[in-house]
């Protein structure tokens, strides 16, 4: 769905024929605009979520859906709209490997209340011709299986809670410390673009810049130096040793 060539030239018989396909996928699957509203969803969505289309289509994602009234539902929401507007600002697939979300149902009882999941989600962009975010597609699995302390009553053998647990653990740990990374990085890139000196960063043989600072971008005239050696992007430095 990320070629735009390929939507172009889409006819009519293959677009309802990705239209059907998309509703009867097995995955559930949302689209949504540029500032997080829904445009549609597909049948898998409306089961494993209970919001049925008609309620939802047209409103803010987390209008519709806002992990409820526990004191980790504001957490939950901020975690799966980085991802969203990550994968829309860098125009890149962006995954979320664990994230508690719950979701309204009906329980055994027939009265409606909140029920804690675990998701695995992946935000994909979905361009235009002109190469620009129109859509974005969230894909969710339900891996609440994967994490045996989750539903307690349910009864699960030794294996399961071992392997499953430590599978789930295992990702999260990795999800947070990439996270913490991310943080960590933007913030040194914050303090580099802000330093009053003049900084640069070069790489290789050829001395190619990588990054440099306002400071610099202002010593140099505001040159385009990025990415070509340093002969090239400022010659008349060659010869001064």
């Amino acid at each position: 769905m990320n070629d735009p060539k390929t939507s172009d030239s889409l006819t009519a018989a293959q677009t309802a024929a990705l239209g059907a396909a998309f509703e009867s996928s097995p995955n559930p699957y949302v689209l949504l605009t540029p500032d997080l509203r829904i445009v549609a969803v597909n049948r898998a969505y409306e089961d494993v979520t209970g919001g049925r289309r008609q309620d939802i289509v047209g409103q803010p994602l987390f209008a519709a859906f806002d992990s409820g009234p526990g004191s980790d539902a504001p957490e939950n929401v901020r975690q799966v709209r980085d991802s969203l507007e990550k994968a829309r600002d860098t125009r890149q697939r962006d995954h979320l490997a664990v994230v508690r979300f719950s979701v309204e149902k009906t329980l055994a009882d027939g009265s409606v209340g909140f029920v804690e999941r675990v998701w695995s989600a992946t935000h994909t962009p979905v361009l235009n011709a002109a190469g620009e975010v129109e859509l974005l597609l969230q894909h969710t699995s339900d891996v609440t299986d994967l994490s045996p302390e989750i539903r307690p009553e349910e009864p699960t053998t030794a294996l399961d809670a071992i392997v499953g647990g430590s599978v789930l653990r295992r990702a999260q740990s990795v999800q947070e410390d990439n996270r913490r990374l991310e943080g960590e990085r933007n913030r040194l890139v914050e303090m580099f673009m802000q330093a009053p000196g003049f900084v640069v960063i070069l790489s290789g043989p050829d001395h190619r810049f990588q990054m440099h600072n306002d400071a610099y971008g202002q010593l140099i005239g505001h040159r385009d130096i990025a990415g070509k050696p340093v002969r090239e992007a400022l010659p008349e430095l060659d010869g001064q040793g």
